[in-house]
């Protein structure tokens, strides 16, 4: 029964998989094009805070006003499109799982984990977009580092989950929360990597608060004396 079930299960996933995938790779591209310094503005500019905006060549790119509106915008779309991909691969393998297979078993099975299947799809959405928004922002090195630790961590998952026999839910409930941990990881490693824009808005709010509690007081002019004749004469009248 697993094994049916799983095949029907597993190709229901792929197809929508690729549709989360192609956001991922738009933010590599998307991203890229606006994450520059042409995007601090002029006021910026005249407060010092310019410096506090430039695109770093040499690490992990602090993203410009316009990367973030469409950072935003993508991860607004990426929500979207999992809730999408979720209900069309929930509703067809609930709705109709003798559309898969004549076995009653197997079609119960499938009724069962489909659920499962579309919260994965849901979740993988968010994930491949943060993902491209690392590559996007130069932090490659991150990203192969939270593999490494990941594929050894589901490795071990897995060895445990086999030594106490597996079910289809088991399986596909363990690869969302792995999904999960990807969008904890990629969410915490682009906030940490954007924190000097934090600092940035901070220093705007200090110097416009110093201008507005700034004391209005006028500014004393020394007197002007005229050495010429006319002044002489016409000040003794």
């Amino acid at each position: 029964v697993p094994a049916p079930a799983q095949q029907a299960l597993s190709g229901t996933f792929q197809i929508f998989r690729p549709l989360g995938d192609a956001l991922g790779q738009t933010m590599q591209a998307l991203l890229p094009a606006v994450a520059s310094n042409n995007a601090v503005s002029s006021l910026d500019s005249c407060l010092g805070l310019g410096d506090a905006a430039v695109v770093k060549t040499d690490g992990p790119q602090v993203l410009s006003t316009n990367a973030v509106a469409v950072l935003r915008a993508m991860i607004g779309g990426a929500l979207a499109l999992g809730l999408i991909d979720a209900a069309l691969a929930t509703a067809g393998p609930v709705l109709f799982p003798g559309a898969f297979t004549a076995d009653a078993l197997v079609a119960a099975e499938i009724r069962k984990t489909a659920p499962i299947v579309g919260a994965c799809l849901f979740v993988h959405a968010l994930s491949v977009s943060l993902e491209g928004v690392l590559f996007a922002t130069n932090d490659a090195k991150s990203v192969a580092k939270l593999y490494i630790g990941n594929a050894l961590a589901m490795g071990l998952a897995f060895s445990w989950a086999r030594a106490r026999g597996p079910t289809l839910s088991t399986v596909w409930g363990g690869f969302f929360l792995y999904n999960i941990v990807r969008c904890a990881q990629f969410s915490a490693r682009l906030a940490w990597n954007q924190r000097d824009r934090g600092a940035r808005r901070r220093r705007k709010r200090d110097v416009f608060a110093g201008w507005a509690l700034a004391p209005k007081t006028a500014v004393p002019v020394a007197p002007v004396y005229s050495t010429s004749y006319a002044a002489r004469k016409y000040s003794s009248v």
